[in-house]
């Protein structure tokens, strides 16, 4: 059996998005899974507690969640709740009352606004060594997200920050060395996702 990868789109992605197109290029060495979500649709602890009983499904010493923007903060979120897993987050959004709703995106329902305040307060927690290893892949020339200003969301993660580059992040030659890290991180850290 071929260790897995589950990746977690941002807002505006799913699909079509040039990581999960990048993602199915290693289908010989990893099955392939994407966790589909329509953000403007699913309130967020609908969302989050998909993802955490779709993390449990996972071989945790054969896997890796990589995730993007939206994506990385609910996969923070998930990976407190469950420890033990491995992820991979590229260029993060952990404060998405900003980004969503005061960056001029309006289709989101306003009622989901107070969820992921909430929600943020949690995601502030510092991930831990029993929470399973975390590795951060940042662009500083991200537009959409203050990249420099989320730094100290990683003091106890392995961080990588690369000067220039865009949101939609593209250094695939990191990542795929990254994925390879992160699932031998995960049969390393040896322990299955628990409560």
């Amino acid at each position: 059996m071929k260790p897995e990868i589950l990746f977690v789109h941002g807002f505006m992605s799913g699909v079509q998005s040039s990581k999960w197109l990048h993602l199915q290029t290693l289908t010989d060495r990893y099955t392939v899974n994407i966790f589909e979500v329509d953000y403007r649709a699913e309130p967020p602890y609908l969302v989050l507690n998909r993802l955490v009983e779709r993390v449990r499904q996972l071989d945790q010493l054969e896997s890796v969640v990589v995730a993007h923007s939206l994506g990385c903060f609910f996969t923070r979120l998930a990976q407190l709740r469950l420890r033990g897993f491995s992820s991979i987050l590229l260029n993060p959004s952990f404060k998405p009352s900003l980004t969503l709703f005061n960056g001029g995106e309006r289709s989101m329902p306003a009622a989901f606004q107070a969820q992921y305040e909430q929600l943020e307060q949690e995601v502030g927690q510092r991930i831990g060594s029993r929470d399973g290893p975390e590795t951060a892949l940042i662009e500083l020339g991200d537009e959409v997200v203050d990249q420099p200003s989320q730094l100290h969301f990683f003091e106890q993660s392995a961080l990588i920050t690369l000067e220039g580059g865009s949101h939609s992040f593209e250094a695939f030659d990191l990542l795929n060395q990254h994925i390879e890290r992160g699932i031998n991180m995960s049969f390393m850290f040896g322990e299955p996702c628990g409560e």
